[in-house]
């Protein structure tokens, strides 16, 4: 029991002494000064401060701090910026130290940086559509050369093509494979970079019409729509087909509209399709929230189309286009088994869709199916 105690009275003595203890200001190394930095993506190193559990920096462009960009440190006392800062632009910077109790200290001094100024990009502009695109941009003060890049990667991380020139200028004469690419440029004078990387901007090489996703004003899609209904024996291998009908089916893209920030495109009046959302559930062209609920609309929600919105889909992609395929037990009322699949191509979008339900696989079942093909 006296040993209880002591350790007690040691903890509540170790916890007064951290709770209380003043935290020192911690000392900036860099950037000091006001010096010019030729990267957007800074990093910023500070001493530790004793007993500092974690760091808050701030970074404004207001002295007074008045908006600033406030980031946690923990354990560490340096940090990269993740964000591209804006070329040409000054900064000020801080950082206060933290213990484990919630004690904080007196910010640091106050340090500036100013990121220097970069090339500006000419063409292609912003997030254009291109597979031969003509790169320009301006030409620097005292630039004697410049450095391109291209990436597929926003951090380029990795380079699909760089080289120097002492132009301002670049024709891409080849097509450029269907991806999506980001490049950017540096002025350098006698082999020494002179400015800040440019901002950085997307180029898209394929067009809507080339992907798996094709939605356009006055696409249109005709299909042979078969529905089946039989019943299976398992014991006897025989299929009773009660009902059998083929028909065809065109859906047009009519229109478009707007909703909650949202671009829908409306199919042949009835069916509609979210255009800008390539998700499991929302990826044209048909979207199956409502292409299968129109297909199979019910008013009792336990026997209707819902199971898209219970389970993910499988995606499969390969060389020949993309499936996706869903299956699940007993969830679309008295059934056992229920399934779709949906293939696509490049360029054409939905070619086959098939919608497959059945009771429970005993000695005699039900079961029906939906088949769309692209004729």
């Amino acid at each position: 029991m006296k040993r209880n105690l002591i350790s007690m009275m040691l903890l509540t003595a170790s916890l007064t002494f951290f709770s209380c203890v003043r935290l020192d200001s911690p000392e900036l190394i860099t950037p000091l000064g006001g010096e010019v930095l030729l990267t957007a993506t800074p990093e910023f190193i500070w001493h530790g401060v004793p007993y500092a559990r974690f760091y808050s920096t701030q970074l404004s462009r207001n002295a007074d701090f008045s908006e600033s960009l406030d980031t946690l440190i923990f354990d560490d006392t340096t940090f990269v910026m993740a964000d591209t800062l804006l070329l040409g632009q000054t900064y000020y910077w801080r950082v206060s130290a933290h213990n484990a109790q919630g004690t904080e200290s007196d910010p640091s001094g106050v340090e500036s940086f100013k990121v220097k100024e970069g090339v500006d990009l000419n063409t292609p502009p912003a997030s254009d559509s291109t597979a031969r695109p003509s790169f320009s941009w301006s030409s620097f003060p005292q630039a004697s050369s410049y450095s391109f890049e291209l990436s597929l990667y926003a951090d380029f991380r990795e380079t699909y093509f760089d080289s120097s020139f002492s132009t301002t200028s670049l024709d891409w004469s080849d097509s450029l494979p269907p991806a999506t690419y980001y490049w950017r440029v540096r002025a350098f004078d006698s082999g020494e970079p002179i400015s800040s990387w440019s901002v950085v901007r997307r180029l898209v090489t394929y067009r809507l019409i080339d992907t798996y996703f094709p939605l356009y004003l006055g696409r249109e899609q005709t299909f042979e729509w078969t529905h089946i209904v039989a019943d299976s024996n398992t014991t006897t291998e025989v299929v009773d087909t009660v009902d059998i009908d083929v028909y065809e089916v065109t859906f047009r893209v009519k229109d478009t509209f707007w909703e909650k920030n949202r671009l829908y495109w409306v199919i042949s009046d009835t069916l509609w399709d979210v255009g800008d959302t390539f998700s499991i559930t929302h990826d044209s062209i048909f979207s199956l929230v409502y292409y299968m609920g129109a297909l199979f609309p019910s008013d009792d929600e336990a026997s209707g189309f819902e199971s898209w919105r219970r389970l993910p889909f499988e995606i499969i992609n390969d060389s020949s286009g993309l499936i996706h395929t869903w299956k699940n037990h007993g969830t679309r009322g008295a059934s056992g088994y229920d399934s779709i699949g949906i293939l696509r191509l490049p360029g054409q979008g939905v070619v086959r869709m098939v919608h497959f339900t059945s009771d429970v696989p005993i000695e005699s079942f039900n079961w029906t199916l939906d088949s769309l093909e692209l004729k």
